[in-house]
């Protein structure tokens, strides 16, 4: 079985690309992003107009995330499948994908799980909360 260093063959530039530079620039545009957020978050408590994030916001943004995860996952897996067809080549670069994709898939788990606690002991979740808004 050829490892996944091997089956990028001699183009040693994709391997660096993948392995090093677009995770960087995705934790440089987090960071730049999270960053800008706090500024916002301080100029508002500053001028006393500030809101915190709710909990229906929180579980929006990890769906979303969750989603964009699961995505990119099932993005990278077909990417290296249909590059290994087309040179006669294993996808072993394909098990690349199964990060994100697994990822996501536990955020969503999660987020299931947590919501079941919460109709457990009787709080309301953002589904059920949106239904009761529709109703009026």
């Amino acid at each position: 079985m050829t490892s996944i260093l091997e089956s990028f063959g001699n183009n040693s530039l994709a391997m660096i690309t993948l392995l090093i530079v677009i995770p960087a620039l995705l934790l440089g545009t987090a960071y730049l992003f999270r960053r800008l957020e706090s500024r916002e978050r301080l100029l508002a408590i500053e001028k006393g107009v500030y809101q915190p994030i709710s909990a229906e916001e929180g579980y929006r943004r990890a769906r979303r995330i969750a989603i964009v995860l699961i995505a990119a996952g099932i993005g990278v897996i077909l990417a290296f499948v249909l590059e290994a067809f087309a040179h006669g080549r294993p996808p072993v670069a394909a098990g690349l994908g199964i990060i994100p994709l697994m990822i996501g898939l536990g955020l969503l788990f999660d987020l299931r799980l947590q919501r079941r606690e919460l109709r457990r002991i009787g709080l309301r979740t953002l589904s059920s909360a949106d239904r009761e808004g529709s109703d009026r």
